[in-house]
């Protein structure tokens, strides 16, 4: 699936994306994790979040596999 990515101003996190009920996101080691079944908004707060890698840390990570 393609998945257009938003670039991000985060040490940890260069870019995230969504699409079809799938978060897309790409560190800045390189490696890229989907995480099926997240809802819209918590994208949209990863998006807007002043520090990305601080909420994807608090909401996602662990959470959507």
């Amino acid at each position: 699936m393609i998945i257009e990515m938003i670039p991000l101003s985060s040490s940890a996190i260069s870019s995230a994306g969504y699409a079809g009920g799938i978060l897309r996101v790409q560190f800045r080691s390189g490696r890229v994790y989907d995480h099926p079944g997240v809802p819209y908004d918590l994208f949209v707060g990863l998006v807007h979040a002043s520090s990305p890698g601080a909420y994807y840390n608090t909401h996602l990570r662990g959470c959507f596999r």
